[in-house]
C-alpha cells in the first residue's frame, strides 16, 4: 500500500514537473547579449505584470566605475534613445530601463549601443540581444497577474 501511494505521488509529480517545462517552453524567449569585450551585459524580459510588457537591464561587468553618456536600443530598424537620470548615468546596474515594446516576434533584431566613459576615455559598445529558450518559467498568476 505504501509504495503504491509513493509511485502515485511520484507520477503526479513527474507530471507536474514536464506540465511546467512544456509551459516554460512555449513561453517567448527572452533576449540576452554581452558586449564583445564582455564589460556590458544585457537582456530584455518580460515584466512581471498583467500586461505584455517587456524591460530592459544592463549591467556593467569590468572593473572601476563607467558613466553611461548615451543609451539607444534598436528594435529592427528603429532605433530610441532612452532617457536616463543622473543616478542611473553613474550606476553599473540598470534595471527596468524603459518599456519600448510588447513581446518581440521571431528574427526580431534588437541590440543596445551604449556610449560610455570611464577615466576620462570614451568607449561605444553594441550589445547584440540574441533569444534564449527558458525552462521553469513561473506562471503569472503567482504575481496576481490575470
Amino acid at each position: 500500500m505504501r509504495t503504491k501511494k509513493s509511485i502515485v505521488i511520484t507520477l503526479i509529480l513527474m507530471i507536474g514537473i514536464a506540465g511546467w517545462m512544456i509551459y516554460s517552453y512555449n513561453q517567448p524567449p527572452i533576449l540576452k547579449g554581452k558586449s564583445t569585450d564582455g564589460n556590458w551585459s544585457a537582456e530584455y524580459v518580460p515584466m512581471k505584470s498583467n500586461k505584455d510588457i517587456w524591460q530592459g537591464n544592463l549591467r556593467w561587468n569590468g572593473e572601476g566605475q563607467p558613466k553611461i553618456e548615451e543609451l539607444s536600443f534598436a528594435l529592427n530598424d528603429t532605433e530610441t534613445e532612452l532617457s536616463l537620470t543622473e543616478s542611473q548615468r553613474n550606476s553599473s546596474s540598470i534595471s527596468e530601463m524603459p518599456s519600448l515594446s510588447s513581446q518581440p516576434l521571431e528574427n526580431t533584431e534588437a541590440s543596445y549601443i551604449i556610449k560610455w566613459q570611464q577615466n576620462g576615455e570614451e568607449a561605444e559598445d553594441v550589445i547584440s540581444l540574441k533569444p534564449q529558450k527558458r525552462f521553469f518559467v513561473v506562471p503569472g498568476f503567482f504575481y496576481g497577474n490575470n
